[in-house]
């Protein structure tokens, strides 16, 4: 009948959560993260410092746990755009609570070209760089993940990672397709997203479905 449950990242989290259980919805909700490869300039929640955001964050997840619809989560929001060591910290916050871990990753090349020149390795991947940080597992909802190869899908795969498509904001944004055909093919279990109104214009989820639909069919050349 609709959508029941979504999952959401971004700032306030703990206030999305009071809206989201007011009106009797179920969601997963990220308290986001953004340092832009520097950890002394944290930003979240409105905090503009490293253990103060930490300290929300902590609150939020210990205040909405065993809560009958909301499942509070850790969000970081890319790995180009959050450094290592909030990374390995965050996926640490996530094992300790237990909790859901989202985050946005290979959503476009440049994502990618930032990556190698962090690590200074033109063959490192989003998905290699945060596997090589320990950062996946079964706990992990991947936003896009639409640059990744054949070995990148066998990690996700061998990591238990879940993937969210996101097939109008990739093209709004033209950023590209994301391999969903060869993601189910190695056993993964695509789920299907919007990324938000302001990266597609709605929250469409039929259109969302017919849209993913057609978008393989036309990528891969096959109809079936």
């Amino acid at each position: 009948r609709g959508t029941t449950t979504f999952v959401d990242m971004y700032f306030y989290a703990d206030t999305m959560a009071e809206a989201v259980a007011s009106a009797g919805m179920r969601a997963v909700l990220g308290e986001s993260i953004i340092d832009m490869q520097n950890p002394n300039i944290t930003v979240g929640a409105g905090i503009k410092d490293l253990e103060g955001v930490y300290a929300y964050m902590e609150a939020f997840l210990t205040k909405w746990a065993g809560h009958p619809t909301i499942k509070a989560a850790v969000a970081s929001h890319a790995p180009h755009t959050v450094s290592a060591v909030n990374l390995r910290r965050m996926q640490q916050v996530s094992e300790a609570h237990q909790c859901p871990l989202l985050i946005h990753v290979a959503e476009t090349l440049g994502e990618v070209q930032e990556i190698q020149n962090l690590v200074q390795n033109n063959t490192t991947t989003p998905i290699s760089y945060l596997d090589d940080l320990g950062y996946l597992s079964e706990r992990v909802v991947m936003a896009h993940a639409v640059y990744i190869t054949e070995a990148d899908i066998q990690i996700l795969a061998d990591r238990g990672v879940t993937t969210a498509h996101c097939p109008q904001s990739n093209m709004k944004l033209a950023s590209g397709v994301a391999p969903i055909t060869a993601m189910i093919a190695a056993g993964l279990k695509p789920t299907l997203g919007t990324d938000g109104a302001a990266s597609n214009n709605d929250l469409d989820m039929f259109s969302e479905m017919q849209t993913a639909s057609f978008l393989q069919k036309v990528n891969t050349l096959k109809a079936d």
